[in-house]
């Protein structure tokens, strides 16, 4: 049996039409059998990108998403509001200011909520 959370995560999916009711229901029987995270069985399988699968999360819980790639120019002001040590410890990297002056961060933990509230503390977003 899935979890609540992914369920949701799957009706998201579902509602952005990269999957299937009949998908999910699949993928929940063989979360069950397997003891893998529907999250885990969905990038495994690639049936669903885990570009998708990250952004549907970030939604899920009322945050943004952004893709760190080649050629990713983040805010130079941003990005020394962390030092170094700080940005590598915690798993973030704090990329620019939205229009309201709320600092950006990307993290590779959005669960982490001890992490959270240093970022927070460091960079007053």
């Amino acid at each position: 049996m899935i979890s609540s959370t992914e369920r949701q995560l799957g009706q998201r999916l579902i509602d952005q039409r990269l999957m299937t009711v009949d998908d999910l229901e699949r993928l929940a029987v063989d979360s069950q059998r397997t003891g893998l995270s529907l999250t885990h069985l969905l990038i495994e399988t690639g049936r669903v990108l885990s570009a998708d699968v990250l952004r549907a999360v970030a939604g899920e819980l009322d945050m943004g998403y952004c893709e760190l790639e080649v050629g990713f120019s983040p805010n130079r002001t941003a990005v020394e509001l962390l030092d170094r040590e700080s940005a590598e410890r915690l798993e973030a990297l704090p990329y620019d200011r939205d229009n309201t002056g709320r600092v950006l961060v990307a993290v590779a933990d959005p669960l982490n909520e001890a992490k959270h509230a240093e970022i927070e503390a460091s960079v007053g977003t």
